[in-house]
């Protein structure tokens, strides 16, 4: 049966960048640990931070963790 991460930033971040930063840590953890990325990965936050979605472009915004995160997968 497949399996699946919910992925998210450091609860302790101190501004949407920090956020990001540690969420693409977190993947980073994750994925070294199992040798690949999981079938299936949600990302989510519960916290203060990102505090804004878009644009896809920015290292501080929810959509700039996703464009990231398949912009991995690509390669």
């Amino acid at each position: 049966m497949p399996f699946g991460f919910i992925l998210n930033g450091n609860d302790r971040a101190r501004s949407p960048t920090e956020w990001v930063r540690s969420a693409c840590e977190h993947v980073d953890l994750i994925e070294r640990a199992l040798g690949g990325p999981p079938p299936s990965a949600v990302f989510a936050s519960w916290e203060r931070y990102p505090t804004r979605m878009l644009p896809t472009t920015s290292d501080s915004t929810f959509t700039g963790v996703l464009k990231w995160y398949l912009d991995r997968r690509k390669r």
